[in-house]
């Protein structure tokens, strides 16, 4: 942990530590990566939990309050957490009732998206409901410096305009289809050497877009719309 290699910090913990000592010290190895900070000079970390539904999918009600007496003892009461760090938790509504009782249980702030009073906490993630803000996130997408090439002519390009409206007609709300499905399309179009991507190519491709889009909603009853 204190040699300046991180490429020999990174091999030791996947070559050295097996997936048992991960799964049972997985906490302190965090716990050192924050007194280390410290000791560096970091005053706060914050921490991104993605996809909390993940240990609530398959447990149950036991399981669940266990895991969560483990993210307040451990995450939000115990030093050097307590006073160094703050964690963001990102979940889905399904997941968010299957924590709720287990999170008041233990004397957590609730996390309930339809109260007002949480509205500086809950940050309630929406769908791409404006062909305007699919626009952005495309322009974004296509053009980020650690992908495009050079000779990039920026915008939306290869992708028309009316195009790319058609994609996030068949894809919307979600940004996660919608991407996945300009993926698609630009991987078609390349193979196909096909330099601009306008509506007369994507037209043949909409209804199979549009069940890529549906197919997961219709598995999961669960998903709450408003979320993205």
């Amino acid at each position: 942990m204190a040699s300046p290699d991180t490429d020999a910090l990174n091999q030791f913990l996947f070559n050295s530590v097996g997936t048992w000592h991960h799964d049972r010290n997985g906490l302190k190895y965090l716990q050192l990566l924050v007194v280390f900070g410290e000791i560096a000079g970091i005053q706060h970390f914050t921490f991104f939990i993605d996809q909390v539904e993940d240990f609530t999918s398959t447990a149950d009600a036991r399981k669940i309050q266990k895991n969560v007496k483990i993210i307040r003892d451990a995450f939000l009461e115990t030093e050097p957490f307590s006073s160094l760090a703050s964690f963001v938790f990102q979940l889905h509504p399904a997941a968010q009732q299957k924590l709720r009782d287990a999170w008041r249980h233990e004397d957590l702030r609730s996390l309930d998206i339809d109260d007002p009073l949480n509205a500086p906490v809950v940050v309630v993630l929406e769908g791409l409901d404006k062909f305007p803000q699919a626009r952005l996130l495309a322009e974004r997408c296509l053009n980020d410096p650690e992908v495009n090439t050079p000779n990039r002519m920026g915008g939306i390009m290869p992708f028309t305009e009316g195009a790319l409206q058609k994609i996030w007609e068949a894809t919307k709300p979600r940004p996660r289809y919608f991407l996945r499905a300009l993926h698609q399309v630009l991987q078609l179009a390349s193979d196909q050497k096909c330099p601009i991507i306008d509506e007369t190519f994507v037209m043949p491709l909409l209804s199979s877009l549009t069940n890529f889009a549906t197919e997961e909603d219709a598995i999961n009853t669960d998903v709450d719309e408003r979320l993205a």
